[in-house]
Order: structure tokens, then sequence, then C-alpha cells
């Protein structure tokens, strides 16, 4: 592959520039840029992380890191994110880490005060750091001044100033996690903890991205049949049987990521449409040896076989009990969903995700009052908290017996998600609240004698809930993206039917006028690098066809679902969405499509940047633009919420998980 063009346009600092440094940074010249040559991803190996630290926006992230050597992120940006709010308070040293290869950059403050590292940062509008909070081991400084780490991740830039050498760094560059057994030091990793790989227990996974060309949130197909399960059964069973035609077409229409439950009717139609997708070519028809055109079709639909799916799946309530019962529902669950397969030597089936659908016990009315489930709040969060660690062993051991490739939760807010965290890092020494062996009897009904040893623990690969524009689940989303959990959201239209009824359609008017405006600014952020780089196939060729190719042209227009979704993708959540029509699975897929490390380019950037305007303006205090906050129409469904669920924009069942334990409720 010939990379010269990248070379010539990023793989250099000034050649006239003649170095002049005093101190650490004499010693961390190089002398040359060839740290900074073209490699598999820009100037790195590969692109950066996708769950950044600090709920730091991933596009950005890696085109400051591995697309650039003079530009930077906006001024005080870092202040946007959470890193004042989770590192603020605690007025201890923050290992900042490679947002690319995860080695420590930066542990600050060293030699000043909290306080003094804050207000410098904040004059300058990037974090800054001084020759003693550098790890010397890790950065270069080149002849012109650029900041970089050995890994070829852009940092900044040296601008010293009569206090000696300041290390002006964009925070997207140092917003990594630890691994390869670095050291988090005092107060690093985001969470108060050291970070560094651990074992399979540690929850914190620091190279977790989606299992996508890109590492970017993909669209989910849901297969949920669309009737209440505990209404009329004939109403549920003929719901269930439309599936199978629905995913045959969802398969069609390029989706490879679905989501199913051991509480829908619909896995056996499901499954039935994938073993038809599965089967092998000469099996369906042709003659001389020759398939029939339309098995050709077929074979070329999964090439890969089952390792082209990904289908993430959930256990009815929380798998307690005997181990081997846990086990043989898990197996009729692959039985229903790969029919077939397993059999004559061939590989055994699997969930490549499988997830606690609820954190109640198994068979909860999910059609009944939803105050009422697991007899109240209390006596609910009280048997989530006792059956916790034993529910959380079967889930690993799972993973142990090969069928599931990972686990995670469904319904868990975060109070859930903090009690499941608790009790792994403590290495199953108790129940969430560490009280005791919480096995009793059941180690030997596991098959594990009292007192062995127990397999590791799984770490919490993902988390999938309702959220959409009105229940933006903010908190959650940010204690998963703190433990390196990938989020998916069910539900996320559900309050657009009643969109037009809010703030007396004022909101409604607000998507329209944001999804066009996003939808602007995308079509000439595109149209522009197309024309810069050449015409409409350079955008392939400068991402060096590493799959994150630039799209060729803007959308001409966005819809409120459309603009929901891209919102959601900006987040890096997965959107599970289940609708037959097929241009809205064509619009479903390329909302995400757009939504990768490169091609997130175009409207994850666009999203975030008028959000920002929206949201701060030209000053940096929110308090100071509220009138430019006004404009912005996530914020102003989020403080519709009450209303939009009174008015059927809601989830009742998800408000009272989220209700388990707050209040009094524990």
């Amino acid at each position: 592959m010939d990379l010269g063009w990248f070379n010539d346009e990023f793989g250099h600092s000034d050649a006239d520039a003649v170095p002049s440094f005093t101190g650490l940074a004499a010693e961390l010249n190089e002398g040359s840029a060839r740290i900074m040559l073209a490699k598999a991803h820009g100037t790195c190996e590969r692109g950066p992380m996708v769950n950044l630290r600090w709920a730091c926006d991933g596009a950005l992230a890696d085109q400051i890191c591995c697309f650039n050597r003079h530009g930077a992120e906006d001024s005080g940006y870092w202040e946007t994110t959470s890193f004042l709010a989770e590192e603020g308070k605690k007025e201890k040293e923050v290992t900042f880490y490679d947002s690319v290869s995860g080695k420590a950059l930066f542990v600050a403050p060293r030699g000043r005060t909290w306080r003094e590292f804050l207000d410098e940062s904040k004059a300058h509008g990037w974090p800054s750091f001084r020759d003693e909070e550098v790890v010397k081991e890790h950065v270069r400084v080149l002849n012109d001044g650029e900041a970089v780490s050995v890994a070829g991740t852009h940092l900044g830039h040296n601008l010293p100033d009569g206090s000696g050498n300041r290390y002006c760094i964009n925070l997207v560059s140092v917003a990594g996690r630890a691994v390869g057994g670095e050291s988090g030091g005092s107060g690093g990793g985001g969470s108060g903890s050291n970070n560094s790989a651990r074992s399979i227990g540690d929850h914190i996974n620091d190279s977790n991205p989606w299992p996508t060309p890109t590492g970017a949130a993909p669209a989910v197909f849901g297969t949920f049949e669309g009737t209440d399960p505990g209404g009329d059964d004939g109403d549920a069973d003929a719901a269930a049987a439309t599936m199978q035609d629905k995913v045959a077409k969802a398969l069609m229409a390029g989706y490879r990521h679905f989501d199913m439950a051991e509480h829908y009717r619909s896995q056996e139609w499901v499954g039935r449409a994938f073993a038809e997708a599965l089967a092998p070519a000469a099996t369906t028809g042709g003659g001389k040896g020759e398939a029939a055109p339309a098995a050709k079709e077929e074979k070329l639909l999964l090439p890969g076989g089952r390792a082209d799916l990904h289908v993430t799946s959930k256990i009815d309530g929380m798998p307690c009990g005997d181990y081997a019962e846990v086990r043989g529902r898990v197996q009729a669950m692959l039985a229903a969903t790969f029919p077939g397969s397993g059999g004559e030597g061939g590989p055994p089936p699997y969930f490549d995700c499988l997830l606690i659908h609820y954190p109640l016990e198994r068979g909860a009315d999910l059609g009944g009052d939803p105050d009422a489930l697991g007899g109240g709040k209390a006596a609910a969060w009280r048997y989530f908290v006792e059956h916790l660690g034993e529910a959380w062993r079967n889930m690993s051991r799972l993973v142990e017996d090969g069928l599931a490739r990972e686990v995670g939760i469904s319904n868990f807010y975060a109070q859930h998600l903090q009690a499941l965290l608790r009790f792994i890092d403590d290495g199953a020494s108790g129940d969430a609240n560490g009280n005791g062996d919480g096995d009793g009897e059941n180690g030997n009904e596991n098959g594990k004698a009292s007192g062995s040893p127990r397999p590791p623990l799984a770490r919490v690969s993902v988390a999938e809930n309702f959220i959409d524009a009105a229940h933006p689940e903010e908190e959650l989303a940010a204690a998963c993206g703190a433990a390196g959990v990938r989020l998916m959201a069910y539900r996320p239209l559900v309050f657009l039917p009643v969109l037009g009824f809010l703030d007396d359609g004022a909101l409604a008017a607000k998507f329209d006028t944001f999804a066009a405006d996003v939808a602007a600014e995308v079509a000439a952020e595109v149209a522009a690098e197309v024309a810069a780089e050449g015409g409409a196939g350079a955008g392939a060729s400068r991402a060096g066809g590493s799959g994150h190719e630039m799209p060729q042209r803007g959308p001409a227009a966005m819809s409120q679902q459309e603009l929901v979704l891209a919102w959601l993708a900006s987040r890096g959540i997965a959107a599970v969405t289940s609708s037959g029509s097929d241009a809205h699975m064509k619009s479903n897929l390329e909302v995400a499509a757009t939504a990768g490390p490169r091609a997130a380019g175009a409207m994850a950037r666009a999203v975030r940047r008028r959000l920002r305007a929206a949201r701060n303006g030209p000053g940096e205090s929110e308090n100071e633009n509220e009138e430019e906050d006004e404009n912005d129409p996530f914020r102003a469904a989020a403080e519709q919420e009450e209303m939009a669920t009174l008015m059927g924009g809601g989830d009742e069942y998800a408000a009272f998980f989220k209700r388990m334990g707050i209040l009094g409720g524990a």
C-alpha cells in the first residue's frame, strides 16, 4: 500500500525547526519525526480505545490522535467532559494513559497542588503538564515542539513559559485505560482504583470495542414478538411466527447483530431464519454439482458462516441455584436459536453475548403491575443483593464452559452495576454487601467442594437498557463508560409518537430544526473532505483500507428517527430496533455505518458539535448561554421525561428497575 501521500501530509514536523529545549524536553527530543510515519491506522498501529475515560468523544480522539499533527480539540473541551466531576473532588494524583496504547504518559499533580494544576489548565484551555508530571519512557518531543507518544499518538505541543516546559495536551489523547500491567497510579483509571490488567475478573475491559469493523456501535435487530407474552397466547404465537420472515429480511438488508431472549416466544422462528441463512448452498438446489441461483445468494449472505453473526440473548431473571439447571436452560436456548448445530462433529453452538435479562427472580410477571414486581421494590432489592453473587458465578461458568463468549446485564442501573462490580472486585468473597461466603450448599450443588478454588469471574461486557431521548440515562452511561461496559438501548424510539404533543409541539420543531442542521453540516463536511482528497474515491484511500472509509456524501435530509439513532451512535450506544420496513431497515443500518471512528467523522462530529454549540454557545459557562441551550432538543426532551412517560412514551417496567435500591428501596 502506497502511503506516501500520508507521510507528505502528516508524517513530518517542520523541517526548518531547530530544537532549543531545556530540561526534560531536551532529553525527550528525538530530532526526527520517524516515530510519526504512516502505520496501519494513520500514525498509529490501531485506533483509540472505544471506551475512553471521562466520556471523551471517540471520533474526535481518532481524528486528533491518529490523523493529525497540528490540530487540537477545542479550547476548554476537557471541561465539558466528566473529568472534573470524576476527579475534581479527589485531589489525588491522576494517571493519564495513551488513548491508543494504554501506556502511562502523565501523572498529575506532582510538585504542585491539584488547584494549581487545574488553574493552569483552565487558563490555557487544555490540560497542562510540567516536567515532573511526564512519564518519560513513553513521551517524546519532536523538533517543532510536537508532543507525541512512542506509539505514534499525537498528544499536543510543548509550549515553554517562564516556569519551564509546559506540555499542552489534548484530553482525548490521554483518556485511555491502563493495559499490559501499567500502573494506574493513585486515583488513575477514572474510578480511584488501579485499573491495570489483572484477570478475567477485572471489570475494566480496556479492549472492549464493539465487534464491528470499526469498533463502533452496530445497528442491532431486536426479535421481541411485539405482543405481551402474558396476554393472549394465540396473538403472541402469531406475532412470534412473523419473526422468521423479519429476521430473514433483516439478514438480506445487512443486519448481522441480533438481540434475543429466553423470555421471547420468537426463539424458534429466529432459529429457523438463521438455519436457512447458514445452510450450505449445495444443499438448497442446483444441478450437475452447481448451486441454484438462490443458493449462491444464500452462500454469499454469510460467507463466514456462524462467525458472521453476532447474537446476544438474555436468560430469564437471575440465574441462581443449581448450575446444571442453569446450563440446561442455556443449552435449550442454543438448540432453539441454532437448530442442528453441533451435530456430526460440528462446532458446538454458543451465544456471542448472554445477559441477565432483569435483576429479579426468574418468571417475574412482566405483563402485570410493575410496582408489584418482586413483591415491591424493597423486597426486589433484597432478593437482588442476596442472589447476585450466586447468579454471576453461574454466568461466569457459562463462559468457562463455552456456552457464551461474553456475559452482561440487562435492566440493571447504576446501583445494580456498582453492586456487581464490588462483588467482582472482592473476588467473590461474599454477597453484594460483602457478607460471608454467600455460597451455602450451592458450592456442592455446583460440583465444587466447599472451600475449593472457584473459577475466575467473568467481566461485565455489555449492558442493555431502555434508553431514548426523553430517558437518556446519563448516570448509567457514565457508570458503564467508567467500567468499560458496552451499552445497548432497547426501545430507543418509543417517545417519538408522543413527541408532537410535548411542549405544545415546540419540542418536535426543535428536533426537526436540529436534524436539518446536522444533515446540512454532514453534507458540507463530507463534500469538503472529498474535494480536498481529490474526488469520490479518496475517502477509502485515506483510511488506508482499514475499514474506516469516509462517507462519500452526506444525507440530504434527516428524520427524527435517524437523528435519535445518530445521537445514540455518537455516544457509543448500540440501538436495538425491530422495524420490518425495508426503508427503515436501510436507514437504521446507514446511520450505524456512519458512526465508526472515521466515518463517525461526519455524523457523530456534527451531532456533537451542534449539541455543544447549543449548550455552551461562544462562552465557557452553560449558564451564560440560556438562549443557545433552548435549541438543544435532547436536553429539552430529557426535561419532558415525566410527561413523555405519562403519555406512553416510556417503559414502566424499566422505571421500576431504576427505582430499586433508591430512596428507601433497600
